[in-house]
């Protein structure tokens, strides 16, 4: 089996941390996922350069019951010119997410 490299040297992804408590997780955040993380936002005004491959939100669960979730948006071009997602970040930051960057692969194993 072999794997087809994704990942060039302007690869990017743009990274958001969400922390949801217990009751909030399902009807609220799942269902409009696209909308809460601003997905949605992503998909609609990220230039066609920066090359969007794919939009992904991952959920996992802490030991105290606490929800973490993480919307990852990988970009094909988004390093060849990273002001492409100079005026999306600030608005991911004022989702009040717990960490949003972004971020560029070193090594792949």
């Amino acid at each position: 089996m072999s794997l087809l490299k994704t990942q060039s040297s302007s690869t990017g992804y743009m990274v958001s941390v969400y922390k949801v408590f217990e009751g909030d997780d399902r009807e609220k955040f799942e269902r409009n996922w696209l909308y809460w993380t601003g997905a949605r936002m992503i998909y609609r005004y990220l230039p066609q350069a920066a090359g969007l491959r794919r939009i992904s939100l991952h959920k996992s669960l802490s030991p105290k019951g606490d929800k973490m979730y993480i919307l990852l948006c990988e970009c094909a071009n988004l390093l060849s010119d990273v002001t492409v997602c100079a005026l999306i970040l600030p608005a991911l930051r004022a989702r009040l997410t717990g960490y949003t960057g972004i971020f560029r692969p070193l090594q792949t194993f």
